[in-house]
């Protein structure tokens, strides 16, 4: 996944400067992809939670919480 990539740049990024993250996290996830990639769907929100972000939301395509 690409937003692995970005996630690595971000927390190299963090720790150069003092960045505020942001309270809560959105994602928009094709429920198709999830249901089939879930471990790595749940590796995304460990490094999300492990940048210091414990809000995310889990969205499909339509809106809806999977």
């Amino acid at each position: 996944f690409q937003i692995r990539s970005k996630l690595r740049k971000k927390k190299k990024m963090m720790k150069k400067t003092k960045t505020k993250i942001p309270l809560h996290l959105a994602l928009i996830i094709d429920s198709e992809d999830a249901k089939t990639h879930i471990s790595s769907v749940v590796k995304i929100i460990e490094q999300i939670a492990h940048l210091g972000l414990h809000h995310v939301s889990l969205y499909d395509m339509e809106g809806k919480k999977p």
